[in-house]
């Protein structure tokens, strides 16, 4: 075959915002169930490229200035660091590279990254006004950890003191913040791979811990059924 006709080389990426580390392998192949014989030489082998945003380096991160990067960021960042620097920053950048094509893609994909933070927006990268009005819709983000943390804190100083209470507040905040996003993270990964959960499994992940959450996440990535990641009976207790 000429190479004219050669097909491009590929190269594979997992994006990965999870919470617990990323522990399945990056080999293709030692991701898959055992083939039968017959179907052993056509299983596919290759590896990918693993992008764990959660423990990218953030100084690093920040002086990328690629959209890539800004997205990342956008991704990582609290309300404020959005409002303040990444929105403005992104007005930069596509002033300065105009596709509007690929302006709107990343108007659409910030739309629905704040509905899944509990913040419906509908919004243009046009003009530094419209992100300053963003930057007050991103700045009440619901469930905003640190911030969930500082509420408790300041409940609980009420009663035993603003100082001891607002520094148990945070930890707690940010403790329950870390729960939710996991149980939500489980639940998808477990709806994709198996269906529609029995009621005692969603009723297990909302009662668990984060240590068994974390168990769970890991069995889930290669397990062939609920009853390997929760244990026998699992769709019935």
């Amino acid at each position: 075959m000429p190479p004219s006709l050669h097909l491009p080389p590929v190269l594979p990426l997992v994006f990965y915002n999870g919470v617990p580390h990323w522990s399945a392998s990056t080999d293709l192949a030692t991701l898959l169930m055992d083939a039968s014989t017959e179907l052993a030489p056509f299983q596919p082998s290759q590896r990918y490229v693993l992008i764990d945003q959660q423990r990218l380096d953030m100084a690093a991160l920040e002086a990328n200035v690629t959209l890539l990067a800004l997205l990342f960021r956008m991704e990582l960042s609290s309300a404020s660091e959005v409002r303040n620097t990444i929105l403005p920053a992104l007005v930069t950048w596509f002033n300065d590279a105009p596709q509007a094509s690929l302006m709107r893609s990343v108007e659409v994909w910030i739309e629905c990254l704040a509905k899944r933070r509990g913040e419906p927006a509908s919004f243009t990268l046009d003009s530094a006004e419209e992100v300053t009005d963003m930057g007050r819709k991103y700045a009440t983000w619901a469930e905003e950890f640190a911030n969930i943390g500082f509420q408790k804190g300041n409940e609980k100083g009420q009663a035993e003191g603003w100082a001891k209470g607002r520094t148990e507040g945070l930890t707690e905040g940010k403790t329950e913040g870390q729960l939710s996003t996991l149980r939500g993270v489980l639940t998808q990964l477990l709806r994709k791979r198996f269906g529609n959960l029995p009621e005692p499994v969603e009723q297990r992940i909302g009662q668990a811990s984060l240590a068994q959450l974390e168990q769970w996440f890991e069995r889930s990535l290669d397990a062939p059924g609920l009853e390997a990641v929760f244990g026998n009976g699992a769709a019935s207790s």
